[in-house]
């Protein structure tokens, strides 16, 4: 009996000591790291001051500061990443944060220009007005670095450029059906989902419309500029005496763009500027705390699909590509053995000639019935609702309208399409185009659909495809069109022995992968 007290009363401050160590440990480890981030932080800071604030003579010192923080935080992070036994990499993806830290850093010389100059161009993009690529694109920003400072961001009307290009080319058919024009513009020229093939004929229209050659395509989204001046906090113009916030921004940009705007007119160029050099200014002078939010913000957007880019250094485009930030068609190959891959994707372009996009509400229901042996049947339902008051727009009030959307879906090429109807009515075969892109493994299907405004529109697909042999494995890669808002998207898997329900929000592109179990369906 007393052996067993006096074991207790040994092992009782054994454990006190070692816990207590184990916190003292935890505590100066903690603390450590928290100024090391600070320090890091800062010297982040002051790398952006001096590309921002056109410093060159400091950058290579400041980006050398700030690489070998970022090196120092990182062995450290892995060292208590290590110690929690691996929980901050399951938890918070430590690894894949700082594999993308030291290829930006590898890669940001290059960007800014470090050895010579370079020059980008950022489509800004009205996304209430869809398009491919995530907007109309009605002006854009020509960003220029030298020596690792930026030099200079100049603010243009994308009607400039279309106005001074000569000879004609001829559209493609859905804009020549919406606008009945004839030709084909810089304007409506980021048609083709797939950006990279996008962006070769946007600079080619900038070319012809005399524009100098760009290193990189940047496009930028209304939605994300709302968001960081959310984070910024207010902008003021001077020349119009107005605060401008997230609320009042589209109202106010808009409105003394398109009022009694014509081509050749300077009003859209001037607050556009305006409001680009306002918000260039303030990030210029955001300290370290806010530059965090900020790039928060842009991290989200990219996967997100709110910006997109390209760029011609072959190292800057693989990495873009990689990360899946260029907006890229996915490339699909044919199913091996018993795994099924399968693929979705539907693009939007309103021809409406209006901010529809502001007011739409859209759901997807996607069924796959496996219960048919070696066929597999597929039934794609798209859900619209247009919450805009008027059929037309009321400026400056209301820029909505109509939503006349060409709608195009993407999938493999091996499924056959038996039926497309809208609202219940088989639609008929003149009035869909079918396109195979065989570079990409797909077809694409395209087609008008109108949603009036307190309407709601339904679209139903169904296609088949039949297989060598019954698939074990299903794959579904699901891409989400750039500039579209979250939505409501529903999958139904069938087999003979059940099914399995996925519903979920979606903000980015996804790859749902299913087990078709000879009991049950699961999802990996």
């Amino acid at each position: 009996m007393n052996l067993k007290k006096n074991s207790k009363a040994k092992i009782v401050p054994i454990i006190i000591s070692v816990s207590f160590i184990f916190f003292v440990a935890i505590l100066f480890f903690g603390l450590n790291l928290y100024f090391s981030a600070a320090k890091t932080l800062k010297s982040g800071e002051n790398l952006f001051k001096s590309i921002t604030k056109n410093e060159p003579p400091v950058f290579s010192a400041n980006f050398r500061l700030w690489e070998n923080n970022c090196r120092s935080l990182l062995k450290k992070v892995n060292f208590i990443d290590r110690l929690s036994g691996r929980y901050l990499s399951r938890r918070y993806r430590i690894d894949e944060f700082g594999e993308l830290a030291e290829e930006i850093n590898r890669l940001l010389p290059e960007l800014v220009g470090q050895e010579g100059q370079r020059t980008y161009f950022v489509l800004l993009q009205n996304d209430r007005e869809i398009r491919p690529s995530g907007g109309f694109m009605g002006s854009y920003a020509k960003v220029k670095f030298a020596n690792g400072g930026l030099k200079e961001v100049f603010f243009q009307d994308i009607y400039v450029p279309d106005g001074q290009a000569v000879g004609h080319v001829d559209p493609p058919l859905p804009i020549q059906v919406a606008f009945k024009q004839g030709w084909w513009k810089l304007r409506d020229s980021n048609w083709d989902p797939d950006f990279p093939s996008a962006a070769k004929t946007i600079e080619w229209f900038f070319q012809k419309g005399g524009e100098e050659k760009a290193d990189g395509l940047i496009a930028l989204n209304f939605s994300l500029v709302k968001e960081i001046i959310r984070v910024l906090g207010p902008l003021y113009l001077a020349d119009y005496r107005q605060s401008v916030d997230e609320n009042n921004l589209y109202q106010v940009a808009q409105s003394h763009s398109e009022i009694d705007f014509f081509p050749g007119s300077t009003q859209k160029k001037e607050i556009i500027a305006d409001l680009g050099l306002a918000l260039t200014e303030k990030i210029k002078n955001t300290q370290a705390d806010g530059l965090k939010k900020i790039l928060g913000v842009i991290y989200k957007g990219l996967a997100e699909k709110q910006i997109l880019m390209t760029f011609k250094n072959p190292s800057l485009n693989d990495f873009v590509d990689r990360q899946g930030w260029n907006g890229a068609l996915k490339k699909v190959k044919p199913s091996k053995n018993k795994d099924f891959d399968d693929y979705l994707y539907w693009v939007e372009t309103n021809l409406g000639a209006n901010k529809a996009n502001c007011c739409i509400k859209r759901e997807i229901r996607h069924e796959i019935d496996f219960g048919q042996g070696k066929t597999v049947k597929e039934s794609l339902s798209l859900f619209y609702k247009n919450e805009g008051k008027f059929s037309t727009g009321i400026p400056p009030f209301f820029w909505g309208g109509t939503y006349v959307n060409y709608l195009r879906i993407y999938l493999p090429l091996s499924y056959r399409v038996t039926s497309i109807d809208v609202n219940g009515k088989n639609l008929p075969a003149e009035e869909i185009t079918l396109e195979m892109k065989k570079d990409f493994g797909l077809q694409e299907l395209g087609f008008f659909v109108r949603i009036p405004a307190q309407k709601e529109t339904t679209v139903e697909v169904n296609y088949e495809i039949s297989l060598a042999e019954v698939p074990e494995n299903y794959s579904l890669s699901l891409q989400k069109q750039p500039g579209v808002a979250g939505f409501l998207y529903g999958l139904n898997v069938k087999s003979k022995t059940g099914s399995f329900v996925y519903e979920s929000e979606i903000f980015k592109d996804q790859v749902l992968n299913f087990v078709l179990g000879y009991d049950k369906i699961r999802q990996r």
